[in-house]
């Protein structure tokens, strides 16, 4: 039986050296773990898409079922409404780090095992 996930910070170093830090919610359904749609944007506002070590995926911002991983020229400019956030109809996120390497955060939370 699989233990209940609970939502914690991941801690991160960059491809460019930076540190930084993701609020996961949940376990993902497709990909690793759910973020929510301000947490992505904050992500790649911060880090950039080329230097995050994982890619950040959207479920609705494809033209149909796929998702699609996004990058900061997603974002709305300044001056759009929600500027740099994502337009109100992008809602699932969630990490992927098959696509760009190994485990790319620690935890700070007790471990989870998973049964799958």
């Amino acid at each position: 039986m699989a233990k209940e996930f609970k939502a914690f910070t991941g801690y991160f170093i960059d491809r460019n050296g930076k540190a930084g830090q993701v609020a996961i919610l949940r376990r993902g359904t497709n990909f690793d773990y759910r973020i929510s749609p301000e947490e992505a944007a904050r992500l790649l506002r911060e880090h950039g898409e080329a230097a995050l070590p994982f890619a950040v995926m959207c479920k609705e911002y494809g033209e149909d079922s796929d998702w699609v991983g996004m990058t900061e020229e997603d974002l709305n400019e300044a001056g759009e409404d929600r500027a740099g956030l994502f337009d109100e109809d992008y809602k699932t996120f969630e990490t992927w780090a098959t696509d760009k390497g190994a485990a790319y955060f620690t935890p700070c939370a007790e471990p989870v095992e998973f049964e799958d």
